[in-house]
């Protein structure tokens, strides 16, 4: 079994453990029906996720910021990997190569990252963020770029239209919330 379907097995397993969970503490307390219960849930881990994507996209973007400024990249819609940047990553680009040709194909940039990140993050950090001096999330999306083999990340900045469209929470969208006063300056 591959290890993302293995990963992907674990996951829903554990979101169905969690509801079971829920349910059995609703039906012991008696406070609250299932059904609140599992739409609290639902609505929690729907709020999770919406805060991991959001925080991974922006530590992605701030990581191509800086490999655009470094001259690592381009910004030419699609993001371009420069001969620099792709000459920094060069010792792992066998290695992405084959992992994506092999295991990762399917996979969006960000999940992409995810795995190049907790697979090859230690050794991106000693072999190519140390030695170049360049941050670490500017080497993820390097790597991104080189193991799809385009040289280019065309979903992190170029679909910001389509992430605008995603549902947002509705303890993130709230019209009526106040926002605190400003510090004051006396």
């Amino acid at each position: 079994m591959e290890e993302t379907t293995l990963h992907s097995w674990v996951n829903t397993i554990l979101v169905i453990l969690g509801l079971v969970v829920s349910l059995f503490v609703a039906l012991r307390q008696g406070r609250r029906t299932m059904i609140e219960d599992v739409e609290t849930f639902v609505k929690e881990f729907t709020e999770v996720q919406f805060k991991v994507d959001t925080m991974w996209d922006s530590i992605m973007k701030r990581g191509i910021v800086e490999a655009v400024n470094r001259g690592l990249m381009t910004v030419n819609s699609p993001v371009r990997l420069t001969h620099e940047g792709a000459s920094a990553i060069e010792t792992l680009t066998p290695v992405l190569r084959n992992r994506y040709e092999k295991e990762w194909c399917n996979f969006d940039e960000r999940q992409l990252a995810y795995a190049i990140e907790h697979e090859y993050g230690t050794q991106i950090i000693k072999e190519v963020c140390i030695p170049e001096k360049i941050s670490y999330m500017s080497c993820i999306a390097i790597a991104v770029a080189v193991a799809k083999g385009t040289n280019t990340l065309t979903e992190i900045l170029d679909n910001v239209e389509e992430i605008r469209k995603r549902p947002i929470p509705d303890k993130f969208h709230d019209p009526n919330k106040q926002l605190p006063p400003p510090p004051s300056t006396t």
